[in-house]
């Protein structure tokens, strides 16, 4: 029986309340996605930005199609020389936003683990990041690149690396993985201390579907 289910970011969000960068009340309403009132502008400029991206990527000419003097997108405006780097290494993708969902086995029994992969590729999972300022291994603590390419080899599917490709809006950088026995490892314990979390805050918890995927 799965008794939790749960997406990759949550567990980030959980690290960081832990090292006190986040109120406990951010991961509460997190985990039952209150939406906020306030939408942080550098969250809607990277929506913005991957909006742009993916309409190149759908049109029938990408990403060559890309020669305005600038792109915008709700209200942002974006060069086109890292407009085009970044649709030019991304061309090559076969889908799109890949919903991927499987059963983690841990010491407390069987988690679903789920989420959407921004790109696929036969071999690779790549995450588009978008920051104000990017410093070598910014996200070696996410947990996507623990997850994915773990809960693909579980569905069967030989692929153990997870890219991160990122963009100040001026320079593209890209921040490789390669899935090993530690991340898995490391992962299974990220989620097993967010199941004690998730445990002893219960009576603040609305959103039900955490506690085996269904909304009791």
């Amino acid at each position: 029986m799965v008794k939790y289910a749960i997406y990759p970011t949550l567990l980030d969000s959980f690290y960081w309340y832990k090292r006190g960068y986040n109120e406990k009340q951010e991961l509460i309403d997190k985990i039952n996605r209150v939406k906020s009132k306030e939408f942080p502008e550098a969250a809607r400029k990277g929506i913005a930005f991957e909006n742009v991206i993916n309409t190149l990527l759908k049109a029938k000419n990408h990403p060559l199609l890309a020669n305005s003097e600038y792109f915008e997108s709700d209200g942002f405006i974006f060069k086109p020389e890292i407009v085009n780097r970044i649709a030019l290494k991304l061309a090559n993708a076969i889908k799109q936003q890949e919903y991927i969902e499987a059963v983690v086995e841990t010491p407390v029994g069987g988690i679903k683990v789920y989420g959407f992969i921004d790109y696929s590729y036969p071999d690779m999972f790549v995450d588009l990041k978008t920051t104000g300022s990017y410093k070598k291994d910014k996200y070696k603590i996410n947990n996507q690149h623990k997850c994915y390419p773990l809960l693909a080899q579980i569905n069967g599917r030989s692929i153990n690396k997870f890219n991160y490709l990122i963009t100040d809006f001026q320079q593209m950088y890209i921040e490789p993985y390669t899935h090993n026995s530690s991340m898995t490892d490391e992962f299974i314990f990220n989620l097993v201390e967010f199941t004690e979390f998730l445990e002893a805050n219960r009576n603040l918890i609305t959103d039900k579907k955490i506690f085996g995927g269904k909304n009791v």
